[in-house]
């Protein structure tokens, strides 16, 4: 099976089971999130497993994706123990257009951008993933149940730290995907609370600053990040490569759209000819 194959396959086998689950196209070790590239370490079983995510449309990815997608864990020397680029094949707001890369090939985008940070951080332990989940809440309850004593696959309990842009952000503390604030309430009590999960937002840089200032003083915010739960990073003026203006400077034929992902990135866009209606 061919790893486009195996990616339509992790992606058909998703959609035909009501079972919410995780499905892994690429990974640094079969051992992963336990085990890095070169098989010579594993986390210790005395801990936690803290693995960063990130979860995006990948549509395609930029330089901004690859940048949060690095991030540190905020406040602390040590690194995450394992990352993970997340694809939900269900989105909460956004349909497939027509220009749009499919998502067999967002997936293939990820695997070189995984690559791209591998080449960056040699010994990183990576992994691609796929979900057929929507929110924040449900992927972290998926991803805990995979890696976490509920699968029976370790002793340790596993923290969640998902890496977002600033719009994400603001979805998640947005009532309307709880059904109300009560909702929301009640379920970001356990994702923040209970299951010690996390959240590291890169800013939007200059200009932005009067928005972030009240949306963080905000009481269903403020408490979090008082607790720690919401970190704030700043990555420069990659914060403003976003995946629309790529796909809109392909389309108009521009060529300025290859300094806001990297070389590997560019080049399939190029090849499988993307985000053009011409």
């Amino acid at each position: 099976m061919t790893g486009r194959e195996s990616i339509e396959a992790a992606i058909d086998r998703l959609r035909s089971t009501e079972e919410k689950s995780l499905e892994l196209v690429f990974r640094t070790h079969v051992g992963w999130p336990f085990v890095d590239s070169a098989a010579s370490t594993s986390v210790n079983d005395s801990d936690d497993l803290v693995l960063s995510v990130f979860d995006s449309s990948f549509n395609p990815p930029t330089l901004a994706h690859l940048s949060i997608a690095l991030l540190d864990r905020p406040s602390s020397l040590q690194p995450f123990d394992a990352h993970l680029l997340l694809l939900s094949v269900t989105n909460a707001d956004k349909k497939l257009k027509p220009t749009d890369a499919t998502y067999v090939q967002r997936v293939e985008m990820m695997i070189l951008l995984a690559q791209d940070m591998i080449a960056l951080q040699p010994g990183i332990r990576i992994a691609v993933g796929i979900i057929d989940e929507p929110t924040f809440v449900g992927k972290c309850r998926v991803i805990r149940s995979t890696f976490g004593r509920a699968s029976r696959k370790s002793t340790r309990d596993v923290q969640v730290w998902f890496g977002v842009g600033w719009d994400t952000l603001l979805r998640l503390f947005a009532p309307r995907y709880y059904g109300g604030p009560e909702g929301m309430a009640e379920q970001l009590d356990g994702f923040f609370g209970r299951d010690g999960s996390g959240v590291i937002c890169a800013r939007r840089g200059e200009g932005a600053e009067v928005d972030e200032k009240a949306f963080l003083a905000t009481d269903e915010v403020k408490r979090w990040t008082d607790a720690g739960k919401v970190a704030m990073v700043d990555i420069g003026e990659r914060a403003a490569f976003s995946s629309t203006a790529i796909r809109d400077a392909v389309n108009k034929g521009e060529a300025n759209w290859q300094m806001m992902c990297t070389s590997s990135i560019a080049d399939y866009v190029s090849r499988a000819g993307l985000y053009t209606s011409r």
